[in-house]
């Protein structure tokens, strides 16, 4: 299996001790009763060997939206040193762990999980839409891009089945979905939507959870879920909106087991909602913004808490472009992204639009766009001249995502803590 030797030179060097939980590597280890989950979503790793970071590199990222490739190894390591800190009983990674799912971006994670587990943190992993061949791998060097070998979900399998998969009590033959214990009586249900069709859940799937359930509810215990794609409509655009398959079907299990949370990605951007009894956590996109990641902590009194935190990797870039700081450097960064998105799209507007107001139009939507994907709350200020320019468009694909995302902006919610008595 060919490894990116600066990238695992990287990965072994730093050592971390941290407590074991049920899993492959301490299965026989006695459970704890309560501790805390480092919950990573939409890494969205890409190797370094696959690009030089030249022309068309660059195009591709302006073209995305928004998550930074370029300061990947310093996010590992601070996100290594987070878990030696704060001893983490498991680190999650709930899909969308590679870039489009080319195998040397794969490779390199496998080795980077390695590390950790061997110095003594779970990990569990899920595969997410880009992870298993639905959207094709590339190489990029100078101004051309080339096709490159991208995993199936057959290789998922085979090369990341140990982070969970492998050792769990009960797993699902059809799909990469399994069960293992968490902390004493508590389970982890990891639900796979990919494996087989993007974003949708097989019959078979959907009978592994009541079979697992079945088996939590024999056992006395609990159990939390982890997805990739949320089960719960959360936005009013359907843009950004992906239910999966059968989510319905999954929730009537949910709420007839009693399962109270679960926690999901693939939205990139943090949310939060309730559903007859179910709460359902979006956890942000990690190489997005503020490099935002989730905590759970679980307490012997079977009381659950979510966090959400930025981690900051300051000191261990090279050079922050004159910014004080990552995150401020990282939040001048997506603006400028979004805006052009919107400086670029001129000639899509109904309305005539001269220069200046194309100015606002763009500043409005890069302010508005941060603080939804942070999960900031933001009242309409209906005196902002960005917002006075917007509602003076006809409509428009970009008008009808600002409205919504307005809309979805006024729910009056914190999304960044949350606590719930399973």
């Amino acid at each position: 299996m060919k490894q990116n030797p600066s990238f695992f030179s990287l990965a072994l060097s730093i050592v971390l001790s941290a407590s074991f939980l049920g899993g492959c590597s301490s299965k026989e280890a006695p459970l704890k009763q309560e501790g805390k989950i480092l919950l990573v979503s939409d890494l969205h790793y890409y190797s370094d060997s696959l690009t030089d970071y030249g022309s068309k590199f660059q195009e591709i990222v302006r073209n995305a939206d928004g998550k930074d490739p370029f300061h990947q190894k310093a996010l590992l390591q601070a996100l290594k040193d987070q878990i030696e800190k704060e001893k983490y009983g498991a680190v999650v990674f709930n899909g969308d762990i590679a870039f489009n799912g080319e195998e040397a971006s794969l490779n390199d994670l496998n080795g980077y999980f390695d590390s950790v587990e061997e110095s003594g943190t779970e990990v569990y992993v899920l595969p997410g839409n880009h992870d298993v061949g639905f959207y094709q791998g590339f190489s990029s060097f100078g101004d051309q891009t080339e096709d490159v070998k991208t995993y199936t979900p057959s290789d998922f399998r085979k090369s990341l089945g140990k982070y969970g998969y492998d050792s769990a009590p009960l797993k699902d033959e059809d799909s990469f979905s399994y069960l293992v214990p968490l902390y004493e009586g508590l389970y982890g249900l990891f639900l796979d939507a990919n494996s087989s069709s993007e974003n949708a859940y097989e019959e078979s799937t959907a009978e592994f959870a009541k079979e697992a359930l079945e088996y939590v509810k024999e056992k006395g215990g609990k159990a939390i879920s982890f997805t990739h794609q949320p089960l719960l409509s959360h936005l009013k655009s359907e843009r950004l909106d992906s239910r999966s398959v059968r989510s319905d079907e999954m929730l009537s299990l949910f709420k007839e087991y009693g399962v109270k949370v679960n926690f999901a990605g693939h939205l990139h951007a943090l949310n939060r909602k309730e559903s007859g009894g179910v709460s359902e956590i979006v956890n942000p996109c990690l190489s997005l913004l503020n490099n935002q990641y989730g905590v759970i902590s679980y307490t012997e009194g079977k009381d659950l808490s979510y966090g959400c935190f930025s981690l900051d990797i300051t000191d261990y870039v090279s050079s922050l472009e004159g910014y004080s700081s990552f995150k401020e450097y990282s939040e001048a960064r997506y603006k400028r992204i979004q805006k052009e998105k919107i400086l670029e799209a001129k000639d899509s507007f109904a309305t005539e639009t001269d220069e200046e107001e194309l100015s606002l139009l763009g500043d409005y939507f890069a302010k508005i766009n941060t603080d939804f994907f942070e999960g900031n709350l933001v009242k309409v200020d209906s005196e902002n001249p960005g917002f006075l320019a917007w509602e003076g468009q006809i409509d428009s694909f970009w008008r009808d995502y600002v409205g919504k995302i307005l809309m979805d902006l006024r729910l009056e919610t914190d999304y960044h803590h949350f606590s719930k008595s399973l």
